[in-house]
C-alpha cells in the first residue's frame, strides 16, 4: 500500500521567512570645511562603516556643497547621522557622538523594525489557524 501524505505534514515542513535588514541604509550629512566634520571622519566614521558592513546596513555620504538638493529640510546641522528604515522613514541621530551611543541607535532601530515584522507575521499566523478551527 501507497501512503498518502496530508497537508498538515507538508505545511510544517515550509521554511520561516528571515526579515532582512539589508535595505536599511545610514546616510552621512557633511560640509567641506566644517572642522566637526574632519574630526568625526578622523575618530569614528571608519569604525562605524565596518560595523555597518559586518551588519549588512549600507552607508553613504552626503557632501551639502557638491549635492545641496540631497540634504533634507530636517537636517540643519552638521555632521547629521541619519538612518533609514525599509519604508524610507527618517530617524536622525542625536546624541553624543561616540562608537557606543551609535552601535546602540543602529541596534535599536533595526531590531526594532525585525521585531515588529515578526510580530505581524504571528498575529497573521494566529489569526488563520482561528480561522480553521
Amino acid at each position: 500500500m501507497v501512503q498518502r501524505r496530508t497537508k498538515r505534514r507538508s505545511k510544517r515542513r515550509t521554511k520561516k521567512r528571515r526579515v532582512s535588514t539589508k535595505s536599511v541604509g545610514l546616510v552621512y550629512y557633511k560640509m567641506m570645511k566644517c572642522k566637526y566634520c574632519k574630526m568625526f571622519e578622523r575618530e569614528l566614521w571608519k569604525k562605524i562603516v565596518e560595523f555597518c558592513n559586518k551588519k549588512g546596513i549600507q552607508t553613504h555620504i552626503v557632501v551639502r556643497e557638491l549635492n545641496p538638493e540631497l540634504i533634507p529640510k530636517r537636517i540643519k546641522t552638521f555632521p547629521s547621522l541619519v538612518k533609514y528604515d525599509n519604508n524610507n522613514k527618517m530617524i536622525i541621530f542625536k546624541g553624543e557622538r561616540t562608537l557606543n551611543n551609535l552601535i546602540k541607535f543602529l541596534y535599536i532601530n533595526i531590531y526594532n523594525e525585525t521585531n515588529k515584522k515578526n510580530k505581524a507575521d504571528q498575529n497573521e499566523k494566529q489569526k488563520s489557524r482561528k480561522k480553521k478551527k
